[in-house]
């Protein structure tokens, strides 16, 4: 549904690039996958289309990670 395009210096919130037709509503909780394996939690803050921020709830996220539901 989406790719981690950027990060924070202090890894709290990212933000990530929607895929085409995917929508996403702000305090969604949703997942991020690298290689396949589910490596950090996150909670939608703001959507600005074709892009969102949001907080880091558990784990550590990297540029290019998956966003997932």
């Amino acid at each position: 549904m989406g790719t981690i395009r950027s990060v924070s210096n202090d890894s709290s919130y990212v933000i990530a690039e929607l895929a085409p037709g995917t929508l996403v509503r702000t305090g969604d909780t949703l997942i991020v996958t690298s290689k396949e394996y589910p490596v950090s939690r996150l909670k939608v803050a703001e959507v600005q289309p074709p892009c969102f921020a949001a907080e880091v709830e558990e784990g550590s996220v990297s540029t290019g990670d998956i966003v997932k539901r």
